[in-house]
């Protein structure tokens, strides 16, 4: 079975069709990839399963799927007496890294290329992490469905004799970041501003080379992220209205961006701080908000976060891509709503620090971290 699986899961891919309940809760036929990789013997360890541990938002369908979207999504979990694995995940677009032992290992791209089997060096134990690098807005309206693992362990017992839950970070630190591409990492892994195509912008996305990562890495903190290309205060980049009826505010209650009535319990995550940086789309394009009408959207904002996470500190950044008018703006809610305010302008970044239109790249993500990580230390004592 060891032998042949590996020619198993290259051959045995069932092409079919699946309904995806999808933000105005129509129903849209995606096509969608899944690599089986299941033999006689195999062991499949169901999405249900205690054995497996979630960070960030998700909910469980009617067949038991974990639904997810968010960016930095991740499956954690401990994998023992087994050398093979093989993730049952549907998808139109998502991308995903795959850690063994803390360690990079592979790159997942679900559809339209499907490569979901993953080695392990041997049959001892070994802690595995899934993380979806992607966001919501590069899924074409679909969210993200996973089903399981199948192992080649000699039965679930013997998956399951030494398997515990893998919590992530050592420490009881936790983040939630709130943002628009840049958190999301859209362009990062570019060291040029034209990258062609939307799919070859996405190509270079990466949410854990975003500021996100490195902030999170920098603490040992786990961290949940929101975060949606385009998207502003109270204006969308590219919205021929002033006021937007989906900006990045709408989503904050939702357990996945692409479906809005499932709402998240906030009680699943008890964050150690919030980090939000927005405003950039709201001045990105005409027609503009007035100060008023920014102001008074993230001041509303702000006090919906602050009703969700009571008695949590509050971060508002503002920058490198802002100007500095927005971030007059920003600092001025933060003075108000009695939040920490980093502010990092436009200087920040050199032509070197550029990725795909003008997003940071990994060296300017760095740079953000570098410049929130001392105030974020400051406030919280880390």
């Amino acid at each position: 079975t060891v032998v042949l699986l590996p020619l198993l899961l290259l051959f045995w891919r069932l092409l079919f069709w699946r309904l995806v309940v999808v933000d105005e809760m129509k129903f849209f036929l995606v096509l969608v990839f899944v690599l089986l990789g299941v033999s006689k013997g195999d062991v499949e360890i169901p999405a249900t399963d205690s054995s497996l541990h979630y960070i960030g938002r998700y909910a469980f369908n009617f067949n038991n799927q974990a639904g997810f979207d968010w960016s930095g999504f991740s499956i954690k979990t401990q994998v023992c007496g087994a050398t093979l694995v093989s993730l049952q995940i549907e998808d139109a677009y998502a991308m995903y890294y795959v850690y063994i032992d803390g360690f990079y290992s592979q790159t997942i791209h679900v559809n339209p290329n499907p490569d979901a089997a993953i080695s392990l060096p041997d049959k001892n134990c070994h802690n595995m992490t899934i993380t979806k690098i992607t966001e919501a807005a590069n899924n074409f309206n679909s969210v993200s469905l996973f089903s399981g693992i199948v192992t080649n362990a000699a039965s679930l017992e013997a998956h399951r004799g030494f398997t515990r839950k893998v919590e992530g970070a050592k420490k009881n630190r936790k983040l939630v970041f709130v943002g628009d591409g840049m958190t999301c990492g859209y362009g990062v892994l570019s060291n040029v501003t034209d990258c062609v195509s939307p799919t070859a912008d996405y190509g270079k996305e990466d949410v854990t080379h975003s500021y996100v990562g490195y902030i999170s890495t920098a603490f040992d903190a786990v961290s949940q992220v929101l975060c949606y290309t385009g998207k502003g205060v109270v204006h969308n980049k590219n919205d021929p209205n002033v006021m937007s009826d989906q900006p990045m505010p709408v989503f904050w209650n939702r357990t996945m961006a692409l479906i809005n009535n499932i709402y998240y319990d906030f009680s699943q995550f008890s964050a150690s701080a919030v980090y939000i940086n927005l405003g950039t789309n709201d001045f990105a394009t005409a027609p503009y908000p007035t100060a008023d009408q920014f102001e008074d959207g993230y001041k509303g904002f702000i006090k919906t976060v602050k009703n969700s996470y009571p008695d949590v500190p509050i971060f508002i950044a503002c920058g490198p891509m802002a100007d500095s008018s927005t971030c007059s703006y920003v600092k001025q809610v933060a003075k108000d709503e009695g939040a920490a305010f980093i502010l990092m302008d436009q200087s920040l970044l050199t032509e070197e620090d550029e990725g795909c239109d003008y997003f940071p790249n990994t060296s300017g993500s760095q740079k953000i971290a570098d410049a929130s990580i001392p105030v974020m230390a400051g406030v919280l004592g880390w």
